[in-house]
């Protein structure tokens, strides 16, 4: 736990994710509590569960996850836990895809952002207090992939595709997209925030160079787009602090991928034990001038579960893969 010297208060950190029953063949949805591990409860039919988002308001935890009833994950089950009691998220038709990306509450209306396929399609949308709103461009594909409140406002970070898979980034803000510019056939978006009145939006291309098909990170300011580097990378999250913009994410060398971030476009490899095989990022929060990113890393063929602050990585007990991480 954190001690506030000002306020004399104690800081609570959660952070949720999953972690791997003893057979090593279950991933149970759970949240961390300044380091304790509690479980979120589920149905007895659940096989897989991941926790993916996490917000606060008006004194009760709101947690986004799914779960799955079979093993191969085909029939997902989208989901909330508000201070532990599961809503379940029944969709009137299709099929959930992925990880809830986001939830968040306004004026005690519960906002919920995921994606699902109908027909062969699949569709971007959010959940407000049971009543679906799809996110459709014409004829193509969408996908949600973040979200953000500010002022009221609700922003959703995505692209929509079409059936040669040619994908553009974009975001929908109070559900009018934007589109955002780039050179490439292959963007997207991942994170995003509001700074002084200025949207700062990260993403990754993906694109053939003539070798091989690579992607490599970029953001957008207020519609500028800007690219990170020239390796082999892609970005997970974004903040800004002391106007500086930081973004976490992972990159390649000798095939294997680093955690890291880049503080104003100089990047900085996250620790990981020697040995390490691969290690990624998900999310980046500040708190009393301390910068604290999620994450996880490989080492032996096992997944440990994560979060750095200041660069200084803490093990997260039986964890797997951290998703999101919040400090009050």
């Amino acid at each position: 736990m954190i001690q506030t010297e000002e306020e004399g208060k104690i800081k609570e950190i959660y952070i949720v994710g999953t972690y791997g029953d003893p057979s090593g063949d279950i991933e149970i949805a759970c949240y961390w509590k300044n380091g304790i591990r509690f479980d979120l409860p589920l149905p007895p039919k659940a096989v897989n569960s991941s926790a993916s988002t996490i917000n606060y308001f008006n004194g009760s935890i709101y947690i986004g996850g799914h779960y799955s009833t079979d093993s191969l994950g085909f029939d997902t089950i989208l989901c909330y836990w508000k201070d532990g009691v599961r809503t379940d998220i029944i969709l009137p038709y299709g099929e959930a895809v992925s990880f809830p990306c986001s939830i968040f509450i306004i004026d005690n209306s519960i906002y919920f952002i995921a994606n699902y396929i109908y027909n062969d399609k699949s569709i971007a949308f959010y959940w407000k207090d049971g009543v679906k709103t799809d996110l459709i461009v014409d004829t193509y594909h969408t996908s949600a992939n973040a979200a953000f409140v500010y002022e009221d406002s609700v922003y959703i970070l995505g692209q929509y595709h079409d059936n040669q898979g040619i994908s553009k980034p974009c975001y929908w803000k109070d559900g009018i997209k934007t589109d955002l510019p780039t050179e490439q056939d292959h963007t997207s978006t991942n994170a995003g925030v509001i700074s002084n009145g200025s949207i700062y939006i990260t993403g990754t291309d993906q694109y053939d160079n003539g070798i091989s098909f690579v992607q490599d990170s970029c953001y957008w300011i207020n519609g500028v787009k800007t690219n990170l580097t020239s390796v082999y990378s892609s970005s997970s999250a974004i903040l800004v602090y002391n106007s500086s913009i930081y973004i976490t994410g992972v990159y390649l060398v000798d095939d294997i991928l680093y955690a890291c971030y880049w503080k104003d476009g100089v990047r900085t490899i996250l620790p990981t034990p020697t040995g390490t095989e691969h290690s990624a990022t998900s999310a980046i929060v500040e708190s009393e001038g301390s910068i604290y990113i999620t994450g996880y890393y490989i080492n032996n063929n096992n997944f440990y579960a994560c979060y750095w602050k200041d660069g200084v990585r803490t093990d997260l007990v039986s964890g797997i893969i951290t998703m999101d991480i919040l400090i009050k």
